[in-house]
């Protein structure tokens, strides 16, 4: 009964002196009950549902470095006052022999190996050899991070982050140590902590002892989209709450950045980086007033996102720009993704600077290919009609929203929104995102789904690079990929860590596709067979399907399907179930009926003329009947 009374009179004010001085004891009781730790207060509200601003006053009295409910990371200390290691239950790592270490890295699937270096025309400066394994000890626990700042330890603590993932194990040791690492883990594997949580580290380490100088940028992270770019700066922001360190966005235009890790695209900060050569080169007192440039000089970490796409002819030029300009003895370079090609590897040696640290590769799992959890289907569709019947099948049998349906081109994404808009129970479920939306609507789309509000998002491979969708249930390739790597990273928007397992990916490929399909199919058979030579359900398709040439994935790779690039017709991006016979008896039909009605209004013109010409006639004859008569 007791309990019952707390709850109805917990947000009531009684008047001062009133009540015995049991009460007050009881009342002290329960405000100590009511600690952050329980579910009661814990449990944060949502900012759409935070109408009283609850989280606000929260934050303020637990004494969280918050301001009107948004993290911020900007607050002057490390955040390490009050409960240490012992708190935290941490502990140095114990240290162990060779065999332990090779059968721990056999029991995660972690792979190091000490790249070569390469000369100056590529080639590598020592004969051939077969590489040697390297047995470098993984992290097996978070607490063995006994020399990480335990603001940090908190931060990972209250994001869920309690068991390190595979990824986390190999990559966080390496960067540590200062080291360069190419990375190639499974897509949602948890590769932004990995990277983040160090550097984080190291910053603090940096400024420990010292006294507080002006912030500068040391470490620089690049990212393919503003979507993964914003995703990173968000994880990061979580990760340096409290800890002073600034983790930033460089948005265009953005220049006198003062943030210790600043996120962007390749353009934008190639933009500001030749902003700020230039500016140093030719001085100008007038526009040093105007627009303070951003220091990069003090750079000493450079993190590329999603590698391979950073290194392909699309990103590459601006890529390697942005690594030449900030190169020095003193940069550690790591790459992470999905997908790294050995030609990928080649070029980044050539990059990394002779006088750095060695280059350590990490492989975990198998390299190439998508998570084992997910069911992977091949459908055969035969015509482009047969496609969409097959999505409209899929809708009404065995599918679990949220979904994601990847198209080719951007006309193709809108065409396809168009066609099935209202397929749905439920109308207003679908929406389209692709890059010639401007940044406001993009952002829009993007917290609509997140929100639930979007069940199915038809989009580009804008989204199929690192942006973190831990509830999709569904990915449907309506167009086929131009790349395995392609197919890995879309597949890979499902079943990431610490989201829902599992999920359904359909791939539809019509008769023109079908000496494109092998490599997808082969993906699908490792994944299906656990191994390199996994003996999936897929593996008879893979041996039925036809070899492709080297020249025509490139092709693809660059230009995708032609025949979905523009239609014999002229009009980009047509998606319909009606076959192109129906279409030109539909057009025959509509034009004989315009023709009918031109040819209407063309007699019934005619017609008015000569009526016209008649009554002129008459009027002339009765004239000359009066003047005669006169």
């Amino acid at each position: 009964m007791a309990d019952i009374f707390r709850l109805l009179t917990r947000s009531t004010t009684f008047a001062k002196g009133a009540g015995s001085a049991s009460a007050t004891a009881n009342a002290r009781a329960n405000k100590s009950a009511t600690s952050p730790s329980s579910p009661s207060s814990s449990g944060a509200l949502p900012k759409e549902l935070d109408f009283f601003n609850a989280g606000v006053k929260r934050s303020r009295d637990d004494g969280d470095d918050r301001v009107d409910g948004e993290v911020n990371s900007d607050s002057d200390g490390d955040g390490d006052e009050g409960g240490g290691e012992e708190e935290l239950g941490l502990c140095e790592q114990p240290v162990l022999g060779r065999e332990e270490i090779k059968a721990l890295l056999r029991k995660h699937k972690l792979k190091f190996t000490l790249l070569e270096p390469t000369n100056a025309n590529g080639g590598k400066e020592t004969k051939k050899k077969k590489k040697e394994e390297l047995m470098i000890q993984p992290l097996t626990s978070f607490t063995h991070l006994h020399k990480l700042s335990p603001r940090l330890h908190r931060n990972m603590r209250a994001q869920g982050y309690h068991v390190p993932t595979e990824v986390q194990m190999g990559a966080m040791p390496v960067i540590s140590r200062g080291e360069n690492l190419i990375c190639c883990a499974s897509t949602g594997s948890g590769k932004t902590v990995a990277f983040m949580v160090p550097v984080l580290d190291w910053i603090l380490a940096q400024g420990k002892g010292k006294k507080k100088k002006k912030k500068k940028v040391r470490v620089v992270v690049v990212a393919p989209t503003k979507e993964l770019a914003g995703q990173i700066v968000n994880e990061g922001k979580k990760l340096a709450l409290g800890t002073g360190v600034r983790v930033a966005l460089l948005k265009k235009g953005g220049e006198g950045v003062k943030s210790e890790v600043v996120v962007s695209t390749p353009a934008v900060l190639l933009h500001s980086l030749e902003a700020s050569t230039s500016s140093s080169s030719s001085p100008d007192k007038e526009e040093g007033k105007k627009r303070k440039k951003t220091d990069w000089s003090s750079v000493s970490r450079l993190i590329l996102d999603e590698a391979d796409i950073l290194l392909d002819p699309l990103f590459r030029a601006q890529t390697l720009g942005i690594w030449t300009r900030l190169q020095s003895s003193h940069l550690r370079t790591s790459l992470f993704s999905a997908t790294i090609s050995s030609s990928t590897e080649t070029l980044c040696q050539q990059h990394i600077s002779p006088s750095s640290s060695p280059t350590i590769r990490l492989i975990v799992g198998l390299k190439d290919t998508t998570i084992q959890n997910i069911t992977q289907k091949l459908t055969y569709t035969a015509t482009e009609p047969g496609k969409l019947l097959a999505l409209r099948q899929l809708f009404t049998t065995s599918f679990h929203p949220p979904a994601l349906i990847f198209v080719q081109t951007i006309p193709r994404a809108k065409a396809l929104v168009a066609e099935i808009l209202y397929d749905l129970p439920t109308p207003g479920r679908i929406a389209v995102l692709h890059a010639e939306l401007s940044d406001t609507a993009r952002a829009e789309v993007m917290g609509r789904f997140l929100a639930g509000e979007i069940w199915v998002l038809v989009t580009t491979d804008l989204l199929a690079r690192g942006v973190d969708f831990r509830g999709v249930r569904c990915v449907v390739n309506y167009d086929i990929p131009t790349s395995v790597a392609g197919y890995i990273h879309r597949v890979g928007r499902m079943g990431r860590s610490g989201g829902v397992q599992g999920g359904l990916a359909v791939t539809y490929f019509t008769e023109g596709d079908v000496r494109f399909v092998k490599g997808i199919a082969g993906v699908i058979a490792k994944a299906q067979g656990g191994g390199e030579g996994g003996e999936g359900e897929g593996k008879w398709l893979v041996d039925a399907l036809p070899k492709v040439g080297k020249s025509a994935k490139e092709r693809l790779k660059r230009k995708g399907v032609e025949s979905r690039s523009k239609t014999a017709d002229g009009k980009e991006g047509r998606i319909s179930t009606k076959s192109g016979y129906e279409r030109q008896r539909e057009n025959r039909r509509r034009g004989a009926i315009e023709g009918s009605k031109k040819r209407k209004v063309q007699a019934g013109s005619d017609e008015e003329d000569g009526e016209e010409e008649e009554e002129g006639e008459e009027g002339e004859e009765e004239f000359i009947g009066i003047t005669d008569l006169d």
